[in-house]
Parts: structure tokens; C-alpha cells; sequence
């Protein structure tokens, strides 16, 4: 399995920017961490999802 997510950091590097690739690459490293312990990945990001998508007050972007 993690050799798996080595591989998809790796292929990251090249889609998009490289922001979201930084990005893409800490989101899968937490994923792989929660797997790994035994975590509900699919509830934990559910509901920081859920809490994200209701405080555009605090995490919107300023351009």
C-alpha cells in the first residue's frame, strides 16, 4: 500500500501546479497515516469537509 501512495506523490508532481501537487501530497500522506492506525478516512474527511465548507468567513481566500 505504500509503496502505492510513493507512486501517486511521484506522478503528483506533474498535474496542475505546484501547489496542488504540495497539496494533493499532504492530503494523501494523511490518508495513508489514517489507513495505516485504522482510522475512518472516509467519515474523518466527511466531516472536515462539512466544518470547511460552512467558515468561508475564516477560510476564504483574499485576492
Amino acid at each position: 500500500m505504500f509503496q502505492a501512495v510513493a507512486k501517486l506523490r511521484l506522478n503528483v508532481l506533474f498535474a496542475g501546479s505546484m501547489e496542488g501537487a504540495h497539496r494533493d501530497g499532504v492530503l494523501l500522506g494523511i490518508v495513508a497515516t489514517w489507513s495505516a492506525i485504522g482510522v475512518a478516512v472516509q467519515a474523518c474527511l466527511t466531516w472536515a469537509f462539512e466544518r470547511l465548507g460552512t467558515r468561508r468567513d475564516v477560510f476564504a481566500l483574499s485576492v
